[in-house]
């Protein structure tokens, strides 16, 4: 018996060592991926440290969930909110900052909102509840602006496509947070979607795809099924069609309020209804509002950096 028990102990610590192995070569593999996506495509200056002067004329901080509490596991940083040494008379500037409520009023209970925000020469936000949500406090309407990737149409994600999905028919299954307690399963519903029309599933939730296979698997897609922001985003720009589900978890808004501007409701979805597939979908008309509310972002950027927004 005691035997047993010694083998049964040996067993699990061989187990979860194979399971430590088994992640860290997974974040060493996707460290390396994403190392050779910035040498490729992004231009990087040295490493900065917290102490250091920046000498830049416009420092530009943005986007995605910087003012949230789960991008960096339950803390925030610094350095998206504006704590961070420039020369005399560079202008930060604040783009599309994305967060959400409950992030919002730790930052207002602690006293590190209404400092954060006075670190920046200009600020705008991406979701218009988190607008509604700092007016409350501040009294002040800030600017709404979309999202990076939605700056420019597909051209300058087209270089990042490769060739592996091309030929393929498939429903991409993209879950980017929990069911919000509705047990309701995305990669089910992605599943029965897929079967029904004799498609293959693709799960990118598994994080094992590259930059350029997360990217090329949506812009392929024959459906696209997800809780993400960024697959909702590349669902647009590819003109793919998709059902974003709405959790009303408090997270919806990220795109929630991103399609109902563009007047695509039709692709929001409750998570009691199928994926629906439409004959027909005026991408035109998705591509001239897209491309009014890009100029609105546009021009507030060209108008801070030039130093003509103030808070």
């Amino acid at each position: 018996t005691v035997m047993k028990v010694r083998c049964k102990g040996v067993l699990s610590t061989i187990r979860y060592i194979k399971g430590l192995n088994k992640r860290y070569t997974a974040v060493k593999k996707k460290r390396a991926s994403f190392e050779t996506f910035n040498s490729k495509f992004l231009t990087i200056s040295k490493q900065y440290c917290i102490d250091e002067l920046l000498n830049y004329d416009v420092c530009i901080v943005g986007s995605d969930q910087l003012w949230g509490m789960g991008c960096l596991g339950g803390r925030f940083d610094d350095v998206y909110l504006g704590n961070f040494k420039v020369k005399e008379g560079c202008k930060k500037v604040g783009y599309a900052i994305s967060s959400n409520i409950m992030s919002i009023d730790y930052l207002s209970r602690h006293d590190i909102l209404l400092p954060s925000i006075k670190n920046f020469s200009s600020l705008s936000f991406r979701e218009s509840a988190i607008i509604d949500r700092i007016n409350e406090i501040t009294g002040k309407i800030y600017p709404q602006c979309i999202d990076p990737t939605l700056l420019t149409d597909k051209s300058i994600w087209s270089p990042l496509l490769n060739n592996k999905w091309n030929d393929r028919k498939y429903v991409v299954s993209y879950q980017a947070r929990g069911d919000g307690g509705k047990k309701f399963s995305l990669i089910q519903t992605a599943s029965r979607l897929a079967m029904q029309h004799g498609w293959e599933l693709i799960d990118l939730s598994t994080r094992e795809y590259d930059v350029d296979d997360f990217v090329s698997a949506i812009a392929n897609a024959q459906y696209v099924v997800t809780t993400s922001f960024h697959a909702t985003v590349f669902s647009l720009i590819f003109h793919r069609q998709f059902a974003a589900y709405l959790l009303h978890d408090g997270h919806d808004s990220r795109y929630e309020d991103l399609l109902r501007k563009l007047d695509c409701e039709l692709f929001l979805h409750e998570v009691t209804e199928d994926p629906k597939i439409y004959k027909t979908i005026d991408w035109d008309k998705v591509a001239v509002n897209l491309s009014s509310i890009r100029k609105d972002s546009i021009d507030y950027l060209t108008k801070a950096i030039q130093g003509n927004l103030s808070l």
